[in-house]
């Protein structure tokens, strides 16, 4: 796709932040994301459709993502978040997508607390993939009575439809954890929260949300969630 190199200056600007964000998540919000993919999105496709190219390729773009959260023990927290965008701009398709997972618990009695987190994106129907993956976590201890952790996964991708790859998608996923040395956790109750954002913008669209929310007094706090969005120009 040399012609068109010009026109990938933001892309590029997005993938140097991807690769130098190692000491923590995306400085850049979901909304930030969107608009500066957006923009990138709607030039790609002025200059296709200025040098006359009609798309190639009619598969839908479809993105999963979700995860869990779950904390066990006399307080507990389990909170996930949803925030997905698939926009068709007419001879691009984007899709930006964000899920974040956290649990926390305590047992100020002297009980054991635990807290396990997962999140997770797939894409089809791309030529560029971005994911950013990070984990947060306090120490494991047997005896800990405080337990802490995050998952977040951010996924960037477009489809070009006036071009398709042979060699399939370009695929760069960078993943950061961290274990936190101490942290204090100030609970009381058991609560599970989630919220999401969904939304499918083209000609035919598709979006699917699957939840669980639990909680058990004195006992567990428990989150998962997956969510599915497609777009597509064609039946």
């Amino acid at each position: 796709m040399p012609r068109y190199s010009p026109t990938f200056a933001p892309f590029k600007s997005l993938v140097k932040q991807f690769k130098s964000s190692c000491d923590g998540g995306l400085s850049t919000s979901f909304d930030s994301i969107v608009a500066r993919i957006d923009k990138f999105a709607k030039i790609s496709s002025s200059v296709a459709e200025h040098k006359g190219k009609t798309p190639v390729d009619t598969s839908p773009l479809v993105t999963e993502l979700g995860g869990d959260a779950t904390a066990v023990g006399e307080n507990t927290l389990a909170k996930g978040t949803l925030d997905a965008k698939t926009v068709d701009v007419g001879l691009v398709t984007y899709s930006v997508a964000t899920a974040s997972f956290t649990a926390a618990a305590s047992s100020p009695l002297g009980g054991a607390a635990v807290a396990s987190t997962s999140s997770f994106a797939n894409v089809a129907g791309a030529d560029l993939v971005f994911t950013f993956n990070t984990h947060e976590q306090l120490p494991v201890s047997a005896q800990a009575n405080t337990a802490y952790s995050k998952s977040t996964t951010t996924v960037i991708a477009i489809d070009f439809e006036f071009w398709d790859s042979l060699k399939g998608p370009l695929v760069i996923e960078q993943t950061k954890h961290t274990v936190h040395a101490t942290g204090k956790i100030d609970l009381s109750g058991n609560i599970a929260t989630f919220r999401a954002s969904l939304e499918s913008k083209a000609p035919n669209t598709l979006v699917s949300l699957d939840t669980q929310v639990l909680t058990l007094e004195d006992t567990l706090s428990t989150v998962a969630s997956s969510a599915v969005l497609g777009a597509s120009d064609w039946f």
